[in-house]
């Protein structure tokens, strides 16, 4: 069984670890995103833009995930 683990950051915050028992793909990746932004926009605290961190994980750099952070755009 494939264990992922991620720490997320928005904001220079730290908001949580979590664990996951199934594999990252591209789906389950913006699935997580869009919870954080979610919580990010409901704080009272938003600044005008929020950077979030990428690696070369190629679930985090698929063209579903950079549609779904170009939402503003």
């Amino acid at each position: 069984m494939k264990m992922a683990r991620g720490l997320y950051e928005l904001s220079k915050e730290i908001t949580g670890t979590f664990f996951m028992r199934e594999a990252m793909n591209s789906f389950r990746y913006t699935e997580i995103l869009q919870q954080f932004v979610i919580t990010f926009q409901a704080s009272e605290n938003v600044p005008n833009s929020a950077w979030f961190m990428k690696d070369d994980f190629r679930s985090h750099s698929s063209p579903e995930v950079f549609n779904f952070l170009r939402f503003g755009e």
